[in-house]
């Protein structure tokens, strides 16, 4: 249109170069278009590279044509006639053109969808051909170069016959977008290893790679899931693991800290069992101590009975030989027994301690309970300790003391329980805590109740415990 309007030749001849610089290079670019949508693939290198140079070629003697007159014989404002090189250029053109419409047909037909209507509208593509051909061999005569609006015409009627068919389905490069657009990647390579579809920088870790091959991408990492050969192309089916992996990354963050978790708690159960048996030990300990000290006391003074009434030639020494043996059996039977003689039940102190007295009346010892104040219920744990401190009390005063009477006092005041043990012993101005006032400490140690003693010489024994009563009130 602008060639026709042209002011000048000069002005007329730079349209015809423009214009012709689509002519030149349509025919071989509609050519390779088809080719490629039919085929997905390119025609061969060395066919694209002669295609074009021609064009190229005729692209340049047109450009020069005023030099040489080889495209147009003559050129004027009014009008021109065509040489030698206009008609190859024509013959490649249609050449070209004519392939494409064959392609077209042929990729038609094997997509089986092909109806008269699409015959009808793709040969519909050759009358403009045909009137273009008839301009150029000058059987016709029309006012102006119809050859640009025949080729236009074309391939408008090819293009609405491709797409109104949808043989040629996704254009390339919607394939493209969605393989790249796949949760799971899909590589898919021609057989000289040339990315068709796909990621290039991706499809560069995978070339010559075998299925469940790992590696990382962008901060992401992949396994080759499969790979399939078919008419001559690879498709690589990725996976991208990222998240399994950092799941796996994490379980195992987990299990070692799990791990040093179990091993810190094994250790600290060791050492909670060594203490547990350290402590089991220890209050076993105690109670066999005050067991068998008690009991001994017993025997030391039923046979001391015996022996100041066998003197008299009395038949109260044969029943104090009895008794020291009945509490010779009750100590062995409680030391093997010792569970049961940890765990006896206790009911208020006085009748826990008054129950010890009586185990000592047949005896020449004498112990005297005094209660001060209202009896209140204790823990039952307290009533235990302070019922062996009491054994151990009249123990050592049997024993270091050599006491005839033991008196036990036991004050309930609002605050506090106050329990005395004291003797008629001998008494000491010097004297160093043995293991049986430190058992002692140590079962008051969880009551949080305070161990006092005092003596003098010839004036006895006295031990003072003073427990608070938010320890030992139930």
């Amino acid at each position: 249109m602008l060639k026709t309007v042209a002011p000048n030749v000069t002005i007329r001849w730079i349209f015809i170069v423009i214009q012709y610089i689509g002519v030149s290079f349509i025919g071989v670019s509609f050519f390779h278009f088809v080719y490629y949508l039919v085929f997905r693939q390119n025609p061969g290198k060395v066919i694209l590279r002669i295609l074009y140079f021609l064009s190229s070629l005729t692209l340049i003697f047109i450009s020069t044509n005023p030099l040489h007159h080889l495209f147009y014989s003559t050129f004027d404002f009014y009008g021109d006639t065509f040489g030698p090189l206009l008609y190859w250029h024509a013959f490649l053109t249609y050449f070209m053109i004519l392939s494409s419409i064959t392609i077209l047909i042929m990729g038609m037909i094997r997509n089986k969808s092909i109806s008269r209507q699409e015959q009808l509208l793709t040969a519909a593509a050759l009358f403009p051909l045909l009137f273009n051909i008839l301009y150029l061999t000058e059987i016709i005569e029309p006012v102006f170069d119809y050859t640009p609006i025949a080729i236009t015409i074309s391939l408008f009627f090819l293009a609405l016959t491709a797409f109104r068919n949808h043989f040629l389905g996704v254009l390339p490069i919607a394939y493209n977008t969605i393989v790249t657009g796949l949760e799971s990647p899909v590589i898919i390579l021609d057989r000289s290893k040339k990315v068709l579809y796909g990621e290039n920088i991706l499809a560069a870790h995978i070339i010559d790679q075998s299925e469940d091959y790992v590696f990382t991408y962008k901060e992401r990492e992949y396994r080759i899931v499969k790979i399939d050969h078919k008419k001559n192309k690879t498709l690589y089916h990725l996976s991208d693991i990222s998240f399994l992996r950092s799941l796996q990354r994490e379980q195992s963050t987990t299990n070692e800290e799990l791990k040093k978790l179990t091993s810190q708690i094994q250790l600290n159960n060791a050492k909670r069992m060594e203490l547990v048996a350290s402590e089991t030990m220890n209050h076993a300990r105690r109670e066999l101590h005050d067991l068998l000290g008690h009991s001994l006391t017993q025997i030391i003074l039923l046979l001391q009975s015996s022996k100041v009434l066998s003197s008299n030639n009395s038949a109260g020494a044969y029943n104090s030989i009895i008794q020291a043996e009945q509490v010779c059996k009750k100590c062995l039977y409680d030391t093997d027994n010792i569970e049961h003689y940890i765990s006896k039940p206790q009911t208020l102190l006085s009748e826990s301690l008054h129950q010890l007295a009586e185990s000592f009346s047949s005896m020449n010892f004498t112990i005297e309970l005094t209660l001060q104040g209202t009896e209140y219920s204790l823990d039952p744990g307290l009533i235990s300790s302070l019922y062996r401190c009491c054994q151990e009390g009249i123990t050592n005063a049997v024993k270091h003391g050599k006491a005839g009477k033991v008196d036990i006092v036991m004050q309930f005041k609002k605050e506090k329980l106050i329990l005395i043990i004291a003797d008629n012993g001998r008494g000491t101005t010097n004297y160093t805590p043995g293991q049986g006032l430190t058992m002692m400490n140590d079962r008051l140690l969880q009551w949080e109740a305070v161990l006092r003693h005092e003596s003098s010489s010839g004036e006895g024994f006295l031990l003072s415990i003073s427990c608070p009563l938010k320890s030992g009130l139930l």
